[in-house]
């Protein structure tokens, strides 16, 4: 591993590689997935560009409870983003019953929310949804019983899969679903890496798995590695192509508490961003890194602000061979003596990954919110006392006084002038009664500085990939549970100011701002918005956060780029 500093804060870095050349091919062998290849596989889509395309691919919609995990449920969200309306055909698909097909109508410039079909069940179900034209982009809002997540689903197939993050401790659950929508059967390869072994192995019970055609299967990481903080999961089918979600789950035993769903990487890239992310008192963040190549990546991490200084200082590691390494995203300022990202507490940042020789890799974050106690104000207290003599003791009295009235001259009738004087007054003894008020300021508890989001959930967990794209336009697709607040992290990774227009799917802006170069901005979704466009002058990287407002869930996914 190395470290050093870079010689000045970076607000660039090098132009984003959109494809890297296939050293081999996977064939339709059927000879296992040697642990010594030293190839790469990055295979070429086998559906799809990237963009939007008449086909999507969601391999995770519902999942029955298992002894451990909880039953997942979910709501598709179909988004048109062309001037007509469109038919699309979605197809469940479940290896317990048989496929059901739904037409639905998306109207221009509409989110149209499409529930699982009752009548394929919730043992285990994805779905393909399909269009003719390419203006339609699909993606999910998913639910457990410990959290919510977004989740895109896949304009693409292919034979090469990464799961860059997982975690078998005894707290969690890690599955991994893999989608195979062609008629013919599909052997899948499966290698893995953790924290606790050197370089990728082949567990004893999982070397291979089979996918029956036009189905779905689960595989329980945690039954075959056991115990690992970190997990990276390596697929390889030997010929046609899958789709793959990674699910992660915490049950609470130990502290930790979430549920997240994320589609797993398709290919691995020279560099990786992921826009906004903001660390506090109750937010933590994990940049999960896994090499596929048998060289070792030498990789460049660095959090980008246009806020001076807020990133800290960039570092630059070694990933070995076939491993899997995680980097700490810490706010600065905590006690931690090892290799990690410091961030200004508060301030959104990108997080930009590069392999510095030319080794692609594959990236992920974890977002972690956790409950925090918000500190009280000062309270005022006032008393009042009125203090009156007991009965047996003597009160003090006033002595008698005489009040006498001023006399007057008073001119009868006949002129004669008389005096008259007032009667006297006697004025009685009183009483003195005595009125105390007394006002007492009780000073807080000593608390450690608090950085709050204006909306957080209570406790959830995010886990998805860093984005490998660049786009002038994006489509951000929130959530539609109105208890769930979604943001636009937009990051401009250029070295050039660039203007950010936001916009209803009718291209009707709601928000316009300027970004500066290596700055990333948070925008919030307008009430009973469920998806923006996000146009920008020069190319850019957006995101897409949400978060349920005093509940369970923190959910984080890419946007759909449009071009």
């Amino acid at each position: 591993m190395r470290a050093w500093r870079w010689p000045a804060r970076v607000a660039v870095l090098g132009a984003l590689v959109a494809g890297i050349a296939i050293d081999s091919q996977v064939t339709s062998s059927t000879e296992e997935v040697a642990v010594t290849d030293t190839t790469v596989l990055v295979p070429t889509p086998i559906a799809g560009d990237g963009a939007l395309t008449s086909t999507w691919y969601c391999p995770t919609l519902a999942l029955a409870a298992g002894e451990f995990a909880s039953a997942v449920d979910s709501t598709l969200l179909i988004s048109n983003v062309g001037s007509e309306a469109v038919t699309a055909t979605v197809t469940f698909v479940s290896p317990t019953a048989r496929g059901v097909n739904r037409s639905v109508e998306v109207a221009a410039g509409s989110v149209v929310p499409v529930a699982v079909d009752p009548e394929i069940g919730v043992d285990r179900v994805a779905a393909i949804v399909e269009s003719v034209g390419g203006n339609l982009a699909v993606s999910r809002e998913l639910r457990s019983a410990r959290g919510t997540d977004l989740a895109s689903c896949s304009p693409d197939v292919s034979q090469v899969w990464t799961v860059v993050a997982g975690d078998t401790q005894r707290d969690a659950v890690h599955r991994v679903e893999i989608f195979n929508p062609f008629p013919d059967d599909s052997v899948i390869d499966v290698l893995f890496a953790t924290e606790a072994e050197a370089g990728a192995f082949v567990a004893a019970d999982l070397q291979t798995a089979v996918v029956p055609g036009g189905s779905v299967i689960t595989l329980d990481i945690g039954e075959s590695v056991r115990r690992r903080d970190m997990v990276s999961t390596y697929l390889v089918a030997r010929s046609g192509g899958i789709v793959v979600d990674a699910i992660q789950e915490y049950d609470g035993t130990e502290g930790r508490f979430g549920f997240g769903v994320s589609l797993a990487v398709g290919a691995p890239a020279i560099q990786w961003v992921q826009p906004g992310v903001v660390v506090d008192a109750g937010t933590s963040a994990l940049l999960h890194l896994y090499n596929p190549s048998e060289i070792a990546a030498e990789v460049d991490v660095a959090a980008v602000s246009d806020v001076a200084f807020a990133g800290g200082d960039p570092i630059g590691i070694t990933v070995p061979p076939r491993d899997t390494l995680v980097i700490p995203i810490a706010a600065a300022g905590t006690v931690d003596d090892g290799l990690r990202i410091d961030v200004e507490p508060g301030v959104p940042v990108g997080i930009v990954v590069e392999s510095a020789n030319g080794i692609p890799i594959a990236a992920a974050v974890e977002l972690v919110v956790t409950e925090i106690e918000i500190p009280e104000p000062p309270t005022t207290t006032t008393t009042s006392t009125t203090t009156t003599a007991p009965p047996e003791t003597v009160p003090e009295t006033v002595p008698e006084t005489v009040a006498e009235t001023p006399a007057t001259d008073e001119t009868d009738a006949t002129g004669e002038t008389t005096t008259t004087v007032a009667p006297t007054t006697t004025v009685p003894p009183t009483t003195t009664t005595t009125t105390t008020t007394t006002t007492t300021t009780v000073p807080p508890e000593p608390i450690a500085p608090v950085f709050m989001r204006d909306r957080r959930a209570g406790a959830g967990l995010g886990l998805t990939a860093l984005v490998a794209h660049r786009s002038t336009s994006w489509l951000a697709i929130g959530h539609t549970d109105p208890e769930v607040v979604a943001s636009a992290l937009v990051h401009n990774p250029s070295a050039e100011p660039v203007e950010v227009v936001v916009a209803r799917l009718d291209g009707t802006a709601v928000d316009t701002f300027a970004l500066l170069p290596g700055g990333s901005m948070v925008r919030v979704f307008p009430t009973a918005m469920s998806a923006l466009r996000i146009d920008a002058t020069a190319s850019v990287v957006v995101s897409v956060q949400a978060e349920r407002l005093g509940g369970l869930g923190v959910a984080l996914t890419s946007a759909i780029p449009l071009r």
